[in-house]
């Protein structure tokens, strides 16, 4: 195999002390041609604009700059593209992470190289962290790969354990363009997460393939295979996920995967998904809100539930032409749910299929137990 290699800043030690922080420039940029040759079964191109490393980090990472990181693969085969704004990797990080300036992020490979494409504004495989990680400025980030997978992640945390929160005030951005394509603005993964999720901003994430075989995926905010959550989810900003495909699209404003959620989820923004496929054995799904829980119980103090709503969220399917579309504007899933739902706002989920099956519900319990009320103030339209 082969790699080039691009790093801004990079930090690898047992332990550190003191923080990185950025008041200026840091332009990281890799490309190749013929990437895999010469012998070499697979390359990568891999760029960072900040890369710590440490056993043990003290201190915090800090842009109040611009970070831009672009990682290119224009020909050859089996190669991957790999490109990151800021990366927090090793043990025990006793800080936070905070951006107030500007993150792009581009990772691309030309047509038949083969291999994935993955770009990220801020990411972090740690045991711990104790800090927060803080957006109130801008990240933007772009993947492309006409043959082979895209991958667009905003933040994508991997923590065992994290006492902080996640807030996002400004932009988030995650665009995904290939043979298949994923594209994600906040993702946290397999931990245990003691802090919340809150936005105020924007966060888009938009999944798009052009070709006739391949899957687009687009999520907003996501628990994947946590463990317990106690923090909950507050957004009053906007969060827009979209997903275009041939064969199979799903789009979720929020998809809330964990064993144990403690924390409530509170919307008084907008949450739109927005999901559309074409071919002839097609899927469409778009989910606003969709919990999926060993058991839920929420304890935001609202008297009827967790799960409120009072501002819109909007679920849009569409089949061009294909066997099944779905769009549900709030799912959950679960074996015990301990709360309720509360709507004084709008729940609208739109369903359109030209020659299949359509399905749209406004809300969706699917579970075994449910101690608690579904209360609607508010509108819930299911077309």
């Amino acid at each position: 195999s082969a790699c080039a290699q691009a790093l801004g800043i990079s930090v690898n030690v047992t332990t550190f002390s003191g923080g990185i922080t950025n008041n200026g420039t840091i332009m990281a940029a890799a490309s190749a041609t013929n990437a895999g040759g010469f012998g070499a079964s697979s390359a990568t191109v891999r760029v960072a604009g900040i890369e710590a490393i440490a056993s043990t980090f003290n201190g915090s990472i800090v842009n109040t700059g611009t970070i831009a990181a672009s990682a290119l693969v224009s020909s050859g085969s089996s190669a991957g593209a790999v490109a990151a704004g800021i990366v927090a990797g090793g043990l025990n990080f006793n800080g936070g992470i905070s951006n107030t300036g500007t993150i792009t992020v581009s990772a691309q490979l030309g047509a038949n190289v083969g291999g994935a494409a993955a770009a990220t504004g801020v990411t972090a495989h740690l045991v711990s962290l104790s800090g927060s990680v803080v957006n109130l400025g801008n990240i933007a980030v772009v993947a492309t790969n006409p043959t082979g997978l895209a991958s667009a992640n905003g933040v994508s945390l991997t923590i065992s354990t994290m006492s902080g929160s996640v807030v996002n005030s400004g932009s988030i951005s995650a665009v995904a363009s290939g043979e298949s394509a994923q594209a994600l603005g906040i993702g946290l993964f397999q931990g245990t997460f003691n802090g919340g999720v809150t936005n105020s901003g924007t966060i888009t994430a938009s999944a798009m393939v052009s070709g006739p075989t391949g899957f687009a995926r687009a999520t907003g905010i996501l628990f994947c295979d946590c463990g317990p959550s106690s923090g909950g989810v507050l957004n009053t900003g906007t969060i827009l996920a979209t997903a275009q495909a041939h064969p199979s699209a799903s789009a979720w404003g929020m998809s809330l995967n964990s064993r144990t959620m403690l924390g409530g989820v509170n919307n008084t923004g907008t949450i739109a998904a927005m999901a559309n496929a074409s071919g002839s054995h097609a899927f469409a799904g778009g989910i606003g809100i969709g919990v999926e829980s060993s058991i839920v119980r929420f304890s935001d103090g609202s008297p009827s539930g967790g799960v409120t709503n009072s501002g819109s969220i909007l679920a849009s399917a569409t089949l061009t032409a294909g066997s099944a579309v779905t769009a549900v504007g709030t799912d959950a899933q679960f074996r015990t749910f301990n709360s309720g739902i509360n709507n004084s706002g709008t729940i609208s989920a739109s369903a359109s299929a030209n020659g299949g099956t359509a399905n749209a519900v406004g809300v969706s319990l699917a579970g075994r137990v449910f101690n608690g009320v579904l209360a609607n103030s508010g509108t819930i339209a299911a077309t």
